[in-house]
């Protein structure tokens, strides 16, 4: 039986970590690049039976590369089958998947098994976003989670820990001049992609402190930061601080 050939559109190492990590496993032939723009120069150069495609990416978003292909391919008889990986997947992030072509979408933290059912059968299961239990004690680091992200597999684990640990001083450095420079959309962009990928770790007091934060920057109606940001943005790096010696702790013990 031939491979199947998945081209995988993430732009955070982390995610590209896990994702790679599950591939691996399944023996699947894949390649994952940064952005929309590299998978078009990708398709124009060999094919694909999948594309996991996230939704927010520089260059071109998720969006955009999905209706440039569905372009291309009009008239031509061929269709990629295009699955979004999305961390957002309200009724009208759906609507919006399918109106650009999409045939299909995945959550975020990715669940090993989910993604490989999506990959091996021919019809796409609609999957929940699953949120942290807010009511449970969220954990600095679940180590459990982290292990199970890349179906316990040591090396990924590894891989992923000090991916997101040697991101972490980037991340706050840029929230603290994105607030220094009252850029909003700046502040967004960073805490869209620290939740994202702290989710995806297991590090559960981060990724739901990002997303509150996230949300509430992204609520503002000024140009400007929102009051109140300076104090959150505070409790990001206290944050980070912890999930520092956390993650330092595990490597230490894992290697």
């Amino acid at each position: 039986m031939q491979k199947l050939r998945v081209l995988v559109a993430e732009d955070h190492p982390v995610n590209q970590a896990v994702i790679g990590a599950i591939l691996s496993l399944q023996d699947y032939d894949y390649k994952i690049v940064d952005n929309g723009l590299e998978v078009l120069q990708s398709l124009a150069q060999e094919a694909f039976d999948v594309i996991l495609m996230d939704i927010q990416m520089a260059e071109m978003d998720g969006y955009q590369a999905t209706k440039e292909i569905r372009s291309r391919e009009a008239g031509t008889g061929t269709h990629v089958r295009i699955i979004a990986v999305t961390g957002s997947a309200t009724e009208s992030d759906r609507t919006a998947f399918m109106a650009a072509g999409m045939d299909g979408y995945i959550a975020k933290p990715v669940d090993p098994t989910q993604l490989i059912a999506v990959l091996t059968n021919a019809d796409v299961s609609e999957v929940s976003i699953k949120k942290p239990d807010q009511d449970k004690l969220l954990q600095v680091l679940n180590q459990e989670h982290l292990h199970a992200q890349v179906l316990g597999q040591t090396v990924p684990s590894i891989q992923m820990a000090t991916l997101f640990l040697n991101e972490l001083p980037t991340n706050i450095a840029t929230l603290e001049q994105a607030l220094a420079g009252n850029d909003r959309a700046q502040i967004v962009r960073t805490l869209h992609r620290m939740g994202g990928a702290a989710a995806m770790l297991g590090a559960e007091q981060m990724a739901l402190l990002a997303e509150q934060l996230e949300a509430a920057a992204s609520a503002s109606k000024a140009a400007g930061v929102v009051q109140g940001l300076a104090a959150l943005i505070t409790q990001v790096k206290t944050a980070a601080e912890a999930l520092s010696k956390e993650l330092k702790a595990f490597l230490n013990l894992s290697t």
